[in-house]
């Protein structure tokens, strides 16, 4: 048995123009698995411009192109189908592969229409909703239309990757934000998902040895606060927002210019909404940015900022400004607060509304310059973060590893398949299948005391994202309820009661003690209390109150 694949990825975008990060991905995954050995081929929608379906090699990727009609949305939809099924079908008379990695609907779709195509196992990889993302532009060029036609549109798009997702032996997700989409919109299990996150190159995004001379470079004063994004320039990006952000902003700190990078078809409103807010000094569109000349724009700058209005699955442009060393400030929105979150909480907005992202662009300038030394060693740490968990070595080892999975070569085997049925903690009994699922991860009950157990325990990272991330956005640490500083009142008179806390420093362990606010009560009235927590700020929150430790 040979120990490489033969891997087909069939795309609805193009690898040869990565305008955006589905491209990317493309490009990166393809050429990072035939770097290890694997034969990969790419069956993709044509450039835009393109006259002619021209097949090339790249990087040990052979790329062969389909053309798409775009003159309707109807034309559009029917040619990206039958363009990839035909080229798939033609790719696989060429060559057989062992395996489909799939990476949108409609190419996807017609992929596993052709007969070769549809007989071989695949992977999908599902970046965000296909038929959102489409809704998200509906009215704002031929192919997003609105009224009847987009409605068509978007139902034709929920039944092409609803198809692709029930064919697929495995879903390849970037973040938890997807797989919990996945389960809302798909009703996907989590035994069915694989999380891989996107990643940086980190040997060409790096930090720069004099961010003066990369500065002078592109012919940036050193003397301004300069702010980076680039996007594609559409309505759920939110740049429209970004750019009221700097009206406010521009207002208290006049030093401070905004770079916009990214092509899209907003892009002469943006640049008229820009004019009226009178930011034509503060405000610069740098048209599309090759992905060859963004490590310098990145290095640049002070800040990356990252307005996403909705639908971010993941953000490649984060974890590379953080490759960067540059830190980056996200509203809170998808994925973003998964990458961030970690790193510093700081760095996520708290809402999406202008003002509220010009306090905290202002905030986080006002302390870069009070504190140079601590700016320092938070670049370092965002350098560090991305090296830690968004490189590229790690992310395509985990995907070849599904890919080996998919094609039979390794136990395609969910975790809760792993083992035998479950003891119930509670009572000891056994357990059984049932059909509880609850946030895509299917329960076992309990036949004597009828609890429920999940079958699909957490990994650390995605314990450590539930606690750091999830849980203080729905209940901050630094807050107590009064009815809940009630509750904790009467426990500890309940404990009184039974004898306890009477003698002098009556000791109290506090598990999942979130702020501390149990501990510190118990504190003030003479107990030795500690509080533990899986969550990094709930123990800074803790410690703070000063009446009790605090440790994770």
């Amino acid at each position: 048995m040979s120990d490489t694949l033969r891997v087909l990825m069939v795309s609805d975008v193009s690898p040869s123009y990565p305008a955006g990060g589905g491209e990317r991905m493309l490009r990166e995954q393809a050429r990072h698995l035939a770097a290890r050995g694997h034969d990969v081929r790419i069956v993709s929608r044509a450039d835009p411009d393109a006259a002619a379906p021209i097949s090339l090699e790249r990087e040990r990727v052979r790329i062969r192109p389909f053309l798409v009609d775009r003159r309707s949305v109807a034309r559009f939809i029917q040619s990206s189908i039958l363009g990839a099924r035909r080229a798939t079908a033609e790719e696989l008379a060429r060559q057989p592969a062992d395996v489909l990695h799939l990476h949108q609907p409609l190419a996807g779709y017609g992929a596993l229409a052709s007969r070769a195509g549809g007989r071989l196992p695949s992977l999908y990889s599902f970046y965000s909703p296909a038929p959102l993302e489409y809704r998200s532009r509906r009215g704002m060029t031929a192919r997003h239309r609105a009224g009847l036609m987009g409605a068509a549109g978007t139902a034709m798009l929920w039944a092409f990757e609803r198809a692709c997702l029930r064919r697929a032996a495995l879903v390849h997700v970037l973040s938890h934000f997807a797989a919990d989409q996945l389960w809302k919109l798909y009703a996907v299990p989590r035994e069915r998902i694989v999380m891989i996150p996107g990643a940086a190159e980190t040997e060409r995004f790096r930090p720069a040895a004099d961010r003066g001379a990369v500065r002078r470079a592109l012919g940036i004063s050193p003397d301004r606060s300069l702010l980076f994004t680039v996007r594609n320039l559409e309505a759920r990006m939110g740049l429209a927002n970004l750019l009221h952000t700097m009206a406010i902003v521009k207002a208290r700190r006049p030093d401070t210019l905004l770079l916009i990078g990214g092509v899209g078809s907003l892009r002469a409103a943006l640049e008229a909404q820009s004019r009226a807010l009178g930011l034509d000094d503060h405000v610069k569109f740098l048209g599309f940015v090759p992905d060859e000349s963004l490590p310098p724009y990145y290095q640049a700058a002070d800040v990356f900022v990252l307005p996403t209005r909705e639908l971010e699955g993941f953000g490649l442009v984060t974890v590379e400004a953080l490759a960067c060393g540059t830190p980056v400030l996200g509203t809170p929105v998808g994925a973003t607060p998964e990458i961030l979150g970690p790193l510093c909480a700081s760095l996520v907005f708290q809402g999406t509304a202008a003002e509220v992202m010009a306090q905290g662009l202002e905030h986080f300038l006002e302390r870069m310059e009070r504190d140079p030394d601590a700016y320092a060693r938070l670049r370092g740490a965002c350098r560090e973060h991305s090296e830690r968990h968004y490189a590229w070595e790690r992310a395509t080892r985990d995907l070849e590893r599904a890919l080996w999975r998919v094609a039979g070569r390794g136990a395609l085997v969910s975790r809760e398949e792993s083992g035998p049925a479950p003891a119930c903690p509670a009572c000891g009994e056994s357990t059984r299948p049932s059909d509880v699922i609850y946030r895509g991860v299917r329960h076992h009950q309990c036949e004597s005391c009828g609890s429920s157990l999940a079958t699909v325990l957490p990994t650390a990272p995605e314990l450590q994202h539930q606690y750091d991330v999830e849980y203080p956005r729905r209940f901050a640490p630094e807050r107590v309820t009064p009815e809940r500083a009630r509750l904790f009142g009467a426990l500890l008179d309940r404990l009184v009661a039974f004898g306890l806390g009477r003698r002098s420093r009556s000791r109290l362990l506090d598990v999942g003690g979130g702020g501390g606010h149990l501990a510190a009560l118990a504190g003030g009235r003479g107990w030795l209390a500690v509080s533990t927590d899986l969550a990094h700020h709930a123990c800074a929150v803790a410690r703070r109150g000063g009446e009790g430790a605090a440790v994770r």
